[in-house]
């Protein structure tokens, strides 16, 4: 097997960035012949030409592209490696556990089921949590940058990924809305519906799938005013009477309170369903600790 020089690489990279090999040496104070030598050896190694000249310019070719996407993920993990290992150990001997959560999952659920986890271990835990997209969530954690990912996407293996879902439970969904708003639709509800103003989870998402079925199944076509891939921001949106937004039965009292809204009524028979997504192999020692804390989470409510 062949393998990689990463001085050769990080010369590449750096290289890439800066456009040219004069600020690439300023930048990396070597002399130009030093980092030209060392580029041709990747290339040699490689088997196939990085740059290509342009004037002055250095251009990445096709495969210089994807080669720099990779060093691109490549030296980020490095920074973000030595950014996590120069941090104090947690105090109190507590366990270190890296969440990420779906953007479309409503964060005080989250809250709700990591705060049941705690509760069902003796040992402190130190949580780093961070939100973004569910795909990118997934390769993070097979990647082994996050421990364990809070989705409500369940997911099988997903291709050479090995990650598994683990099913912890599952909350009906109510409507909810500014004052106004509610007060205009409560009378006839479900059928009132008809040209509601409504804020939509993202086409493709489960619940975007349910609500839409669910529309269908009672012949009522709201007017679609917003799609977010976000919960928080969608209820920012809600809480300024932008329009009716859907929320899971199991948050509404907390949502209501701390944004002002109303509660509309139930859609009967949609529910999100909640997912700890985890690798299938060298998964945290905690995990049976964590499923049981989550699915209390879901049992008691």
């Amino acid at each position: 097997m062949n393998w990689l020089n990463y001085h050769h690489l990080y010369y590449f990279w750096v290289t890439a960035r800066e456009g040219s090999l004069t600020k690439a040496c300023k930048k990396l104070r070597l002399a130009p012949s030093t980092v030209s030598a060392q580029l041709r050896l990747l290339e040699d190694n490689i088997g196939t030409p990085l740059f290509q000249r342009e004037g002055r310019r250095l251009v990445l070719t096709e495969r210089g592209r994807i080669a720099r996407s990779y060093c691109d993920e490549i030296f980020g993990l490095g920074r973000e490696m030595l950014a996590i290992l120069k941090e104090p150990e947690p105090s109190g001997h507590a366990v270190h556990v890296r969440v990420g959560v779906a953007d479309i999952l409503h964060k005080w659920l989250a809250h709700r089921i990591l705060m049941a986890t705690s509760r069902e271990v003796e040992t402190p835990i130190h949580w780093t949590c961070r939100s973004d997209h569910h795909e990118r969530l997934l390769t993070e954690l097979s990647m082994h940058s996050l421990d364990l990912v809070l989705t409500d996407t369940p997911i099988g293996l997903v291709g050479d990924l090995k990650l598994e879902s683990v099913r912890l439970g599952t909350s009906g969904v109510v409507l909810v809305g500014s004052s106004a708003l509610v007060e205009t639709y409560r009378r006839g509800f479900p059928d009132s519906l008809a040209g509601a103003p409504m804020l939509l989870p993202s086409l493709g998402t489960p619940l975007r799938r349910q609500l839409e079925e669910w529309f269908d199944a009672h012949d009522v076509l709201p007017m679609a005013v917003g799609e977010f891939a976000d919960s928080a921001l969608m209820k920012a949106f809600g809480r300024d009477g932008a329009g009716l937004f859907p929320i899971p039965a199991l948050v509404a009292e907390e949502v209501c309170e701390v944004y002002g809204v109303e509660l509309l009524g139930p859609l009967e028979a949609v529910e999100e369903r909640f997912f700890l997504v985890k690798r299938t192999r060298d998964a945290h020692p905690l995990l049976p600790a964590f499923v049981a804390g989550c699915q209390r989470a879901f049992t008691e409510s």
